[in-house]
């Protein structure tokens, strides 16, 4: 028995960095989160396979949830059970496929791309596309009758409303209409009774004021997103530091009331200077101002927001924003819908591996 489940763990071991050896080389393919997400995350390739094969395998597919690749052109529209959200593909429906005797066929415009979580990862932990229209069942054993707390800036306002259509009924009206309020709160219902809020909180002080406010009726997630604002506003490392710090108390303090609460770090997109129109946002968010601030959540020693020291897993926009490219980004700052589909399909991901 021993020797038989050391052979599977040498497999699992084997799979896992042969996929990351060969998978930015794939046909297709623009770029990877390779074996240098282990490490800022604080583990290994081998740390991963070791927790897939252990009583920890709910934390390494936790964390190896974000990786995965974009596949841009015609091979993005073929899909497949990875395929975690996509653009520019038209379906193509004949009658036949319509009643499901044949495979429906998509065809792709020319900026055609789809984020695929690693088969090798999507396959091991169980994951894959989620949405009410597709995975109903699955998604009620997630989601059902569970409160969703998104509190942070636009980033995690359009990860939160990638969500809300992931897990909403298909009829509901899941659309953020600001009508000129951008700035504003939301609630949503989700399927099977659950709930999902977003709090309109740009500053990590607004963020620790939110969730103190809601301290006693404990979400079971957590998503944050702050900093932007930080940089562009204040420009004070310290003083966001300060914050930060404060936000990794409550944060810890959430996660000892709740153990099966989830905890998010939603990271920043990566910024495109070329296409900011303002002035001050040229100025403020330069590759170098914006290191100063991402720098400040993986600090281990006082600020502790994120694992492993911390209590929030991270999703890293900033690192699939950039493999998706410049053309991703809209404004400079927020991306395409893709990404943010994208986003909230890798939560889902860490919401099932938690959660099962």
């Amino acid at each position: 028995m021993v020797r038989g489940r050391a052979f599977w763990a040498s497999v699992v071991a084997l799979v896992v960095v042969s996929w990351l050896s060969r998978a930015a080389t794939e046909t297709g393919e623009t770029s990877t989160l390779s074996s240098k997400w282990f490490e800022d995350s604080g583990a290994t390739v081998e740390d991963f396979a070791r927790e897939l094969r252990s009583r920890r395998s709910v934390d390494a597919c936790a964390r190896g949830a974000s990786l995965g690749s974009w596949i841009v052109g015609e091979d993005a529209c073929r899909g497949s059970a990875w395929t975690l959200a996509s653009e520019g593909c038209e379906g193509v429906a004949s009658v036949a496929e319509a009643l499901g005797l044949k495979r429906r066929k998509r065809k792709a415009d020319a900026g055609a791309r789809a984020w695929n979580i690693a088969p090798e990862v999507g396959r091991a932990c169980g994951f894959g596309a989620l949405s009410v229209s597709t995975m109903r069942s699955r998604l009620l054993e997630i989601v059902g009758g569970k409160r969703f707390a998104f509190v942070g800036d636009s980033n995690a306002r359009f990860v939160y409303a990638s969500f809300i259509a992931a897990t909403s009924e298909t009829s509901a009206d899941v659309s953020l209409d600001t009508k000129g309020e951008k700035h504003r709160d939301w609630e949503h219902s989700l399927i099977a009774g659950a709930r999902a809020s977003f709090v309109w909180a740009p500053y990590a002080g607004d963020v620790v004021d939110a969730l103190e406010a809601r301290e006693d009726a404990t979400p079971d997630l957590v998503a944050v997103s702050t900093s932007l604002w930080h940089a562009l506003h204040e420009d004070n490392v310290n003083e966001y530091k300060k914050s930060m710090t404060r936000l990794g108390s409550i944060l810890s303090r959430i996660a000892e009331r709740n153990k099966d609460a989830v905890i998010v770090w939603l990271d920043t997109p990566m910024i495109v200077q070329d296409k900011l129109t303002d002035d001050e946002k040229r100025h403020k968010f330069t590759v170098a101002n914006l290191e100063k601030f991402a720098k400040v959540k993986s600090d281990q020693s006082s600020v502790k927001v994120v694992k492993p020291a911390g209590a929030a897993i991270q999703i890293k926009i900033t690192d699939l924003s950039a493999a998706c490219g410049p053309e991703c980004s809209v404004d400079g700052v927020h991306q395409s819908r893709v990404v943010y589909d994208a986003a909230a399909q890798i939560l889902l991901s860490i919401l099932r591996a938690r959660w099962r």
